[in-house]
């Protein structure tokens, strides 16, 4: 499994329904009745997998600084690398790599300014989570999927050699049509392909 792919299994897996917060609140509830509340469950659970996975060993959550204004990153530090130097010509040691860059965003109309944000951002990793109202899944997300590829093509920077990881895990929302409800999180992920330029969705059987 790609890093991406090993991203979006531990974020499902700790994304369930019926798991509680320390107030013992079902996270489904929290989902669909707080939006702060919602924001730093997800805050917690992203950072427990840049913590805790063994794909970034050493890896640390970066919460004081929000570089680059980023929800969540996670930072290599290699300042002992570079103490004797430091020293010398008397500069504090600052030295670490970007490892994972995440943003979150509420609003379901504009996950997709995330995406344009973090094309600009080199990083190995690079995660966005937003959602889509729950019955209009499927191919209007394709649609979206395909325009905001088609937009990353279009960014100066762009480049189809890249080896880096563009995930988008998109939730269920509240329908803009009332009286429908929906009961799981369904979050669906979609790795960019820099060659091809289109998201293709990760499937469960890959894991």
């Amino acid at each position: 499994m790609t890093p991406a792919e090993i991203f979006y299994k531990e974020f499902v897996n700790e994304m369930r329904e019926d798991n509680k917060d320390p107030n013992g609140i079902p996270y489904l509830k929290i989902y669909k009745t707080q939006t702060k509340g919602t924001t730093d469950l997800l805050k917690n659970i992203i950072g427990n997998i840049i913590t805790n996975t063994s794909l970034w060993p050493n890896v640390k959550l970066d919460k004081w600084y929000e570089y680059f204004r980023i929800d969540c990153i996670g930072t290599l530090d290699r300042k002992h690398e570079i103490l004797e130097v430091a020293g010398k010509v008397e500069l504090n040691p600052h030295l670490w790599d970007l490892k994972v860059a995440v943003e979150y965003e509420n609003i379901y109309k504009d996950w997709s300014d995330e995406v344009i944000k973090l094309a600009h951002i080199r990083c190995p990793l690079k995660v966005v989570i937003g959602y889509s109202p729950w019955d209009e899944r499927d191919q209007k997300e394709t649609a979206k999927l395909e325009a905001v590829a088609d937009w990353m093509g279009r960014l100066e920077i762009y480049d189809e050699n890249s080896n880096e990881e563009l995930l988008i895990i998109l939730g269920n929302r509240k329908s803009n049509k009332p009286r429908r409800r929906y009961n799981s999180f369904d979050f669906r992920g979609y790795l960019y392909n820099y060659k091809t330029k289109e998201f293709k969705r990760i499937h469960s059987d890959n894991f």
